[in-house]
Order: C-alpha cells, then structure tokens, then sequence
C-alpha cells in the first residue's frame, strides 16, 4: 500500500469513536481558542477500546472490525500518534456565506487537533516531507495541511490560511470555564465525548439561520394554506433561550448497561431560564399516580415552581377566543401532571389512544375539574369540537366519576382526518371517557373503560408505574431533582406494530418480547445553575430492537432473498476493483 497518500479522515473517526473519560471541562481544552462557536473533545481512547466492544456485544452489534491499533497500522501512523491522549476538533466562525450558504471545507476555519509522539514521522506518514513549517498532503478529496503546535501536538485543516495563523496556544480554559455551569462540568465530568458550543460567540450567526429558516417556512406553510403563526410559540421558545443561554455542553458516555447523552445549557444570570432552572422537580412522584401496566410511552411534567408556570402561561395567546383550552388558567392552580399511553390488544381498530390515563395535580381540585369543564364550553363555542360533560354520571369502585366527550370539527381536515381520529380513539372518532376528582388532583381516561379508571382509582405506591423494576432501574439512570421524564416501551411497541405488519405487509415476525425489555429514558432538570436535559437508552433494549427487526425482515422475505438490489445490465463492464482514494 502507498504511504504517499493517507487520510486523517479515518484517523478522526476512529479517536471519535474510542474516545475516553474527561475530567470536568477536559484539559485540551487549554488549547483551544477561547472565541471557538464549537469544541469536540474526546480522550484516551485505548482505555475505552475494550468498554466500547463489551457495549457492542451486550447490544448485539458486531465489533470483531473495532481495532484502533490495526487502523494506526493501516495508516502508517502507529508509531507517531498517541491514542491514549486527547484528540479535539475547533471551527469558528464563520460557517456560511453571507447568504446563508455552507462554506466549502477548504474555506472553513476549523482544525483538527491530534496527539503525536514525533510531528516529523506522523507528516511523512501522511504523505508530507515533515521538513516544512506547514505540511501539504495530498488526499482523495483534496489537500491536507498539518502544523505543529507544540507540546506533542499537530493540527490538522483544509483551510491553509487559517492554519498559518492557528497558534493552539495555552491559557484558554479559564475562558471556557467561565461560560459554563456546575452541571455543565458535572457532565462533562466522566463522558466519553464532551462538546462545547460558545453561544456568546455563535448567537447572532444562529439568530441569522433562524430569520432564513423561518422565512422559508413561512413561505411554504402559505403555499400550503397553512397558518404561520401557528409556530408562533415555539419560535418564542426558541428565540428566549438563545437568547438567554450562555454555552451548551454535551456529553456522552458508555457504561456496562446502557449509554447516556446529556445536553446541559448555561443561561445568563437572573435571566427567565436561569430562574427556571434553579428549581427543582418530583416527577417521579407524579409517576407514582399511574398504574403499572404496558405502555408505549409515558412520563410526566412538574410544574410547581412558580418561573416555570408563569413562562408557560406567556406562551398562551391573549385575547376573545384565545386559548380554548384554559390552559392559562389550569396554571394558576396546576402542579404537574403525568400520563400513560398504555397497549391497546386491539390495535388502531380499537384506538391507540383509548387505553390512556393521566393524573393532574392540582392545589385547588374542584377549581381545576370546573376549569375543564369551561374549556369544554370555549371550545364548543369557538366550534372547534362539540364537546359534553356529565358530572357523576357512572360509578367507578364506588367512586362517583363524570363522563366527558368531545367530537372534534373535521370540516376542513381533509379525507384522511376522520380516519386518523378514529385509528387514535376508535369507533368514538375523538376523546371521551372519565373524570375523578382524587387526593391531590384528578385523574382522567381517554375511552370508557371501568377497569381502567378503576385501576388508577386503586394505585397504591407498590402497584403504580413508577414501581415497575424496569422503570426503575432506568430511572435511577436520569438525574435527579426531574422537572419532566419520559419512558418509551419497546415491549407495547412492538406488540403494537405486529399487528399492523400482518394487517398491512402479510409479515407476521416470530417474536415474542420479553417482559423485562427496560425503557429508554428521557428527562430534564436543574444542574447546578444550568438546564440538564438526558437520553438513556440501555444496551439490553437495542439488543431486542435488533432482534425484533431481524424477525420482521424475516417474516417479510421468508426464502432470504437479497431485497432490493438492481439486476446487473446487460454489457455492463467489470467494476472497477482499484481501491479508492481515502477521503478527508
């Protein structure tokens, strides 16, 4: 193999992939310029060679081609990087045209930051002379350019020009630091991957991509007859914490069971987010009001800190007419709430959505129950639903319940509208079902289903959701102090959609989940001055995902055929075997 022409391409990817622990804010962070918009770091990683193939096998996901060692080898650079030290990417700006277009690679200032024993040798392993100050190599896609920095490091770009002036020198991590919160730090702390993106120095490049993003949408939803101002609040959301948000800090890490992503966002003193984000939540408690049973998904929403109620009421539009559904005044009055999309045995016939319940916590019970009862009104006078509410229509466990259905106005929805409502609440066509005032709150059905409200009626703290082995053992994944968490079932999920592959594709998959499938987890909450939110998804889950698709692929091509690939033309000439060129 020629030595001549060598990619740092596969390098990159390979530290990406086996990267290691940090330490708060990792240390190469030292040299990296303290107005980068974005920092990638990633460290030591021989060390995480071994946990990376113990994560893959407990997935079930081949790794036998997860070599670091072999790919140095391939490369000609083993004897002349360090991959037991840091690796780091830096860009700044800027990243697009004045236009908005992506600048092209050889016009991007970033750089790529690798650990080396010996520059000289790692520069002709690429392909330089390893003589001159800024080394020229030539790649599958181009030029290369590497520099070295000092202190066992070389930096790597496609833009000469901003190598020649890129020093990567010492003294910026207190900069960095500076911008980011203990939470933030507490992630950074142990992740495998640790980014950093400088909203201070990128706000006014994102504020620009937004103003491009939302013109061309505004455009579209009028082409469409859409209503622009129906994004109206999230783009307020949006527009506050970019606004507010001082740096984003995410990481990821590896451990025996599962794999954990962490966004942690700083906000500006005193700001509205900074004041959310102070306060903390018991979501699991809001959890421990549904009953145990299959779900596809659920989770739940604390509102009781008074800056995170008082920001979702400003969300709310003003004026006759304006919000419908009270939400507004819920508020006042609202703790949290949590909900239960439970599987349904009889499929989309039978409505997705009619094995749901959810709780509402409230401070004033009664006052929350007439609430909804006025919103049923609203609604029906704005036409948007003719909806009815019976007070202590039927008796639940000797509970007096009320009865509720609303039908929604489908004039303007097209064909498929009415279809889609009743695939979510069956031959109903829209939601109905019970209501019961209960300590603390409410809780509430979407069909009418006796045994299902009575269920919720007789949660105890051993039987409710949130005392489910498998929803624990996630949960104790996710931080705490929650403000909200979610759990996704892939037992109910796939239940769910065999049926529909037998009804829609003739595939039935011999596959039988297992009962101990754990969730994958999602939550958001405070971290020492900072905003956390967290994905955790446990190995053992990706592993029946796997097997659960390779049944469907099986049910759906029985005689193992290869699916989906062309037939070869006639005259068609050999393919060319010559490996290609690696690319950058």
């Amino acid at each position: 193999m020629q030595r001549g022409i060598k990619s740092l391409g596969v390098v990159a990817a390979a530290l990406f992939l086996l990267a290691g622990s940090a330490n708060a804010l990792p240390p190469l962070m030292d040299r990296i310029p303290a107005d980068a918009v974005l920092s990638i770091v990633v460290t030591n990683p021989t060390a995480l060679e071994a946990s990376v193939k113990k994560a893959a096998a407990s997935m079930g996901v081949p790794a036998d081609e997860m070599n670091l060692e072999a790919i140095m080898q391939i490369f000609g650079i083993a004897d002349s990087v360090k991959t037991d030290s840091a690796v780091g990417v830096v860009v700044k700006l800027p990243v697009t045209d004045a236009d908005g277009n992506e600048l092209p690679e050889e016009l991007r200032n970033a750089a790529l930051l690798v650990p080396v024993k010996d520059f000289n040798a790692f520069a002709k392993a690429l392909g330089g002379d390893g003589v001159a100050e800024l080394q020229s190599i030539t790649t599958g896609d181009g030029q290369l350019f590497a520099k070295n920095i000092g202190d066992g490091y070389a930096a790597v770009s496609k833009n000469k020009d901003f190598l020649t002036t890129f020093k990567g020198e010492k003294g910026q991590l207190a900069a960095h630091s500076a911008r980011v919160s203990k939470g933030a730090n507490s992630v950074a702390d142990g992740s495998d991957v640790v980014i950093l993106v400088n909203m201070e120095t990128g706000r006014e490049a994102i504020q620009d991509g937004l103003k491009r993003q939302r013109l061309e949408m505004k455009n579209n939803m009028a082409a469409m007859g859409g209503d622009p101002e129906a994004m109206a609040p999230l783009n307020a959301f949006i527009d506050s914490f970019v606004e507010q948000s001082r740096s984003l800090v995410f990481g990821l890490k590896l451990d025996d069971v599962g794999t954990s992503a962490d966004a942690v966002a700083t906000f500006t003193d005193a700001t509205t987010f900074a004041k959310i984000a102070s306060a903390s939540g018991k979501t699991s408690e809001l959890m421990s009001r549904l009953p145990k049973a299959d779900y596809v998904i659920a989770g739940a929403l604390d509102v009781s800190s008074e800056p995170l109620r008082a920001y979702l009421a400003s969300l709310q539009p003003e004026g006759a007419g304006a919000d419908p559904m009270q939400l507004a005044q819920s508020l006042k009055t609202m703790k949290g709430a949590s909900f239960s999309i439970g599987f349904n045995p009889g499929g989309i016939m039978a409505g997705i959505l009619t094995r749901t319940v959810s709780f509402v916590s409230s401070a004033d019970p009664d006052g929350a129950i007439k609430n909804l009862q006025a919103s049923f009104v609203k609604m029906t006078d704005a036409k948007l639903a003719t909806a009815k509410y019976t007070p202590a229509k039927t008796e639940v466990n000797g509970v007096k319940v009320d009865d509720y259905e609303i039908r929604l106005n489908l004039k303007d929805g097209g064909p498929g509208t009415a279809q889609a409502m009743m695939f979510m609440f069956g031959p109903n066509g829209g939601p109905a079902g019970y209501i019961a005032k209960t300590e603390g709150g409410y809780l509430q059905t979407y069909s009418r289903s006796s045994e299902l409200m009575g269920q919720a009626l007789s949660t105890k703290a051993g039987s409710s959701l949130s005392s489910d082995e498998q929803v624990k053992s996630v949960s104790a994944k996710l931080p705490e102090g929650r403000v909200a968490e979610l759990y996704i079932g892939p037992k109910a999920i796939m239940n769910s959609a065999t049926p529909l592959l037998t009804m829609f594709a003739g595939a039935s998959p011999d596959y039988t989940p297992s009962d101990t499938i754990p969730p994958i987890g999602l939550a958001i909450a405070p971290a020492g001055g900072g905003l956390r939110a967290t994905i955790y998804v446990p190995h053992a889950t990706v592993r029946s995902i796997s097997e659960y698709s390779k049944a469907v692929q099986s049910a759906m091509n029985p005689d193992g055929e290869p699916m989906g690939e062309p037939e070869p033309a006639e005259n068609a000439k050999p393919a060319d075997k010559k490996p290609s060129k690696p690319k950058f």
